[in-house]
């Protein structure tokens, strides 16, 4: 009987619980003034505080820290730039690493027809290779021109092992830092590094004369087979890149610095400094929550940097 009365407690309690109303959040009693609306670069704006807030963030309104875009934005991607570095080790064989685009390509990474008959441009003279284990800066250099509007790229490296027995034993090509960068209003961003660019390896006598090529979230190796005189085929193993989106760059929502959380102390200013000419949107983002809901209030200034 004591279990009974103790269970039936317990459930009139998740009851009476789950009736009870949500604590309601009151929108901040919060405003901002500024010392000044004009200010030379280099010089501290200083922006006092009324009333209270639990949490307190600020969006200076430069490049990638404005309100209006705290929920991301694209840009059309300008000039695309790739740049690697490359080593190579071991062997004798020259020219045997080639690098390539496609806007073509249709995908299919295991089937040797649909990668060799894609359009692909050779671009591999535009950048410094790497000639011992040193792994040598190819540069900076503009790709612009192998984008097709519209279309994907893909970017591939692609490695040539000649039979051994008659040029000589093959070489391993080592390539890290891939990165392909697009031009924004807010500088060169990275549309593609090695950690997402989905470069997949691709060995043409995978089932007669395997390569021994890989790829890991830092580096590409591109290496032929191990040389046996009686099975010694010419062999390409390609390491191609997913499609990379080339037409807009995506650079994530713009973001504020924290000024205030919830269990900080109250504070009555904050000052920043701009450092370079121009018109900015500050914003003061203060809101209170709770575990159901939140409020906020969003106070703004036009500030106007001279040099």
């Amino acid at each position: 009987m004591k279990l009974q009365y103790y269970l039936f407690a317990i459930c009139l309690t998740l009851i009476f619980s789950s009736c009870e109303k949500k604590v309601e959040v009151a929108e901040p009693d919060f405003n901002v003034s500024a010392s000044t609306l004009t200010v030379k670069a280099g010089v501290p704006v200083n922006f006092s505080f009324q009333g209270k807030a639990g949490l307190i963030s600020f969006y200076s309104g430069e490049a990638g820290k404005e309100f209006q875009y705290r929920s991301g934005r694209t840009f059309d991607a300008g000039l695309l730039k790739l740049s690697f570095t490359s080593g190579v080790q071991l062997g004798t064989q020259a020219n045997q690493l080639s690098v390539l685009a496609s806007s073509d390509f249709n995908g299919n990474y295991s089937d040797y027809a649909s990668i060799s008959t894609a359009t692909w441009i050779n671009i591999t003279s535009r950048f410094a290779l790497g000639t011992t284990t040193t792994f040598l800066a190819s540069g900076v250099k503009d790709i612009s021109d192998v984008r097709t509007p519209g279309k994907p790229l893909y970017i591939a490296y692609k490695y040539l092992n000649r039979p051994q027995a008659a040029n000589g034993s093959a070489r391993t090509w080592m390539i890290q830092g891939f990165s392909l960068t697009g031009e924004s209003p807010m500088g060169a961003l990275v549309i593609a590094d090695m950690n997402n660019s989905g470069f997949r390896i691709f060995d043409q006598n995978a089932t007669t004369a395997p390569g021994q090529s890989a790829v890991t979230a830092a580096r590409i190796t591109l290496w032929g087979n191990v040389y046996d005189a009686a099975n010694d085929p010419q062999g390409e193993n390609w390491a191609i890149s997913k499609a990379i989106n080339v037409d807009q760059i995506d650079p994530g929502p713009d973001k504020p610095v924290a000024i205030k959380g919830n269990s900080d102390s109250a504070i009555n200013s904050y000052s920043y400094t701009y450092t370079k000419a121009g018109v900015y949107k500050a914003s003061f983002v203060a809101a209170n929550i709770n575990a159901y809901e939140s409020s906020e209030v969003v106070r703004q200034f036009e500030i106007t940097v001279t040099p």
